[in-house]
């Protein structure tokens, strides 16, 4: 008697899974990993306790999937606040959805931000997310004319009622060309007009048969059902750590390479190098903490960070290291962010996820490129670490230049390698200089050609 009771406790046992936040691949990352935690407990339901506003569409059907693929438990979604957009793609997913008072299921058309505003994504990203909500729909039992209105916004969808009390939907066209066939039902509307996407609160899901019913909170739903918490999976320390990182990355990114860009272009002692290449490790690292970037990714920026070193510290002036590293550092960072190396050709999400990650890191180029200018024409020349100590000994010796004296024609050498700028000597006295030509050694000989609002523009001379 005693062993039944604990085996039938045992089996109204249930797992938990937050679905909180933008849904993204840290998101979808933790959601895989707590469902394959959760099954190794054996329990009867894996319950999501959804709340979000969508996020990367990608990452929603991975989430998807991760549900759908759940064979020895039932699932079930519990919607505590809102499940828009690819929440409502995650929410539908499981076998049963319920929804808390006031919360809200829907809205999932494809978009993206422009400077505009949102923009529709078009037929080619709607036609697969269609294709998916209609299939859950149909796995549920609802109409799946319903489903695609939470796609399309350019449908309108007739709801008939029979004399019997049944329900069911049409496009307005369908219906119009049922003719007098129309007179079987009893009544008709319009359910969701032309123009609008199906958004439904808890009350308006439960009469469309998308919410199983409305409970205040997870809890009371587990006390109605006789459901048992046998763990709640959250994400952890380390995944919160790596995703809170992971959310600053495209900054991350331009400060990197604004950094590493100074580097190149003025001598620093490698104080920018090393700084700008700790934000990029810091960068990827937080994506290969969490599983949202392998190898390849790794590999390549590895493989840029040595080129630009060999190009910075041993062949200053080729600049063909520092493209090819440069470009390798582009391609892992880009790849870093779409969670695969190469798009599928004929994946139409995986090209927009492409064409994302790309438009963030040129974004990232642009600014990193912008704020090193702007760093390297107001801030650098009143750093005290850029002059170096020959220059303060220069000077207390009595041999600094004074501000008005004019150099324009001297000749001298150069102190340091100028990128293009540097340390030269003039007779006894040192000073900053320009090169113009972009790049001279230590040690050649240089002419001053005159003074701009940089300071003192450098030649090489024969």
């Amino acid at each position: 008697m005693l062993l039944s009771l604990l085996a039938g406790i045992a089996s109204a046992a249930v797992a938990v899974v937050e679905v909180h936040g933008t849904v993204d691949e840290a998101l979808s990352h933790h959601v895989e990993r707590s469902i394959a935690q959760a099954l190794k407990q054996k329990p009867t339901t894996i319950v999501f306790d959804v709340d979000t506003w969508g996020g990367e569409l990608s990452a929603a059907f991975d989430i998807s999937d991760a549900i759908t693929n759940v064979k020895t438990c039932s699932t079930a979604a519990f919607v505590r606040r809102k499940a828009i957009s690819a929440g409502a793609l995650i929410s539908i997913s499981a076998q049963a959805v319920y929804m808390a008072p006031g919360a809200t299921l829907g809205d999932c058309a494809p978009i993206v931000q422009t400077e505009e505003g949102p923009r529709f994504l078009g037929e080619k990203i709607e036609s697969p997310l269609r294709a998916r909500f209609r299939a859950l729909a149909r796995r549920q039992g609802l109409p799946p004319l319903l489903a695609d209105k939470m796609v399309t916004k350019d449908l309108e969808v007739i709801e008939a009622i029979d004399s019997a009390g049944k329900k069911a939907y049409f496009t307005t066209k369908d219906f119009e060309a049922l003719g007098e066939a129309k007179s079987r039902f009893a009544s008709w509307k319009v359910a969701v007009a032309d123009g609008q996407l199906l958004t439904v609160d808890d009350v308006e899901a439960r009469d469309l048969g998308f919410s199983k019913g409305t409970f205040v909170s997870l809890d009371s739903l587990l006390a109605k059902k006789g459901w048992s918490t046998a763990q709640t999976l959250a994400p952890s320390w380390s995944e919160r750590l790596a995703r809170g990182i992971s959310s600053w990355t495209p900054l991350l990114f331009m400060a990197g390479l604004a950094l590493l860009w100074i580097e190149y272009k003025t001598p620093g002692g490698f104080v920018f190098g090393v700084a700008g290449f700790a934000l990029l490790a810091l960068a990827l690292g937080s994506k290969y903490m969490m599983g949202l970037s392998g190898h390849v990714p790794l590999l390549l920026a590895a493989l840029g960070m040595l080129l630009f070193l060999l190009e910075v510290w041993f062949l200053p002036g080729t600049a063909v290291f520092a493209l090819l590293g440069g470009t390798c550092l582009i391609a892992a960072l880009t790849m870093s962010l779409q969670g695969f190396v190469w798009p599928d050709p004929h994946n139409q999400l995986q090209i927009a996820a492409s064409l994302r990650s790309l438009g963030i890191v040129g974004g990232c180029l642009v600014g990193g490129f912008l704020t090193s200018l702007v760093l390297v024409r107001y801030a650098l020349p009143h750093l005290p670490l850029r002059e170096g100590m020959r220059l303060e000994a220069s000077l207390s010796a009595g041999s600094g230049a004074a501000p008005e004296e004019d150099f324009t024609g001297c000749e001298g050498f150069a102190v340091t390698d100028l990128r293009p700028r540097g340390t030269v000597r003039v007779g006894m006295r040192e000073f900053e200089g320009n090169c113009l030509s972009g790049y001279l050694e230590a040690g050649r000989k240089l002419r001053v050609v005159g003074r701009s609002e940089s300071g003192w523009d450098i030649e090489a001379s024969s």
